[in-house]
């Protein structure tokens, strides 16, 4: 009667352990480290994209767009008919600031918070005045020590005054 193993069961059952766990070691990186972050940069460029949208409002229904380059593309200046919204870069969050032409009205400020994303816009002119806006978004994201662009996407949004100066 045999009572143990012989080595070449030994080395067998060592290979296969090795195997399982290189092959498992991959689906717990996943499970533990992967899905956790790719949740994050997924909720960081929904709040982005709410950002977006309220950009793409301001700019439709806008009179004239200013960007202030003296402070290094910070600040987007929207004119719109009845009030004035500016959009600040600042400490990676974008503040939404409503500055109403009537006396009376209230106006709160929208705060979104984007610790990876990094928004940029440009306006476009033809013959001095501005008639759209360009919008460049992505999260930067460091994995392994990489920084890696995410989600890059590029928006352009056209102003009210483009359609008075068609013809």
């Amino acid at each position: 009667m045999r009572k143990g193993f012989f080595l070449a069961e030994m080395v067998v059952v060592i290979i296969v352990l090795v195997m399982i766990s290189a092959t498992l070691s991959r689906f717990f990186r996943t499970l533990a480290y992967e899905l956790p972050r790719n949740s994050r940069l997924v909720e960081e460029n929904s709040v982005l994209l709410s950002a977006v949208r309220y950009i793409s409002d301001d700019v439709t229904g806008a009179k004239n767009i200013i960007c202030d380059d003296s402070s290094g593309n910070s600040l987007l200046v929207i004119v719109l008919p009845d009030s004035t919204v500016s959009y600040e870069l600042k400490d990676d969050r974008i503040i939404r600031s409503v500055i109403n032409d009537y006396p009376g009205q209230s106006s709160e400020d929208i705060v979104w918070q984007i610790p990876h994303g990094k928004i940029e816009w440009r306006i476009w002119f033809r013959n001095d005045t501005s008639y759209a806006v360009e919008i460049i978004t992505c999260l930067e994201d460091k994995d392994l020590g990489h920084l890696q662009k995410k989600m890059a996407n590029n928006y352009l949004f056209f102003t009210s005054t483009l359609k008075g100066n068609a013809k």
